[in-house]
């Protein structure tokens, strides 16, 4: 079993976070660049990281898009207050 420190460290690339949430890369980087949804960490080279803690994040995004019919904009501010409170 995996400790929290351990789900947070980033090791998936895109391509194998797209194929695991069922999220394409594009969306992923328009969540991350455009919406300040996600920040994954990047390697030297400058190429993005995700840690399992990112993909349940990013499946819960996923849920609150398609399930709940939310907008980006609301997904981002309940985002938001979930980390300012």
């Amino acid at each position: 079993m995996a400790t929290n420190g351990q789900k947070d460290v980033p090791v998936y690339p895109i391509r194998t976070v797209a194929r695991l949430t069922g999220v394409s890369d594009k969306a992923l980087r328009a969540w991350e660049g455009r919406y300040g949804l996600i920040t994954p960490a990047r390697t030297t080279g400058g190429h993005r990281l995700f840690s399992e803690t990112d993909i349940v994040k990013i499946k819960e995004i996923k849920r609150m898009l398609r399930e709940d019919g939310m907008s980006m904009t609301g997904v981002k501010q309940l985002l938001k207050g979930r980390a300012n409170g």
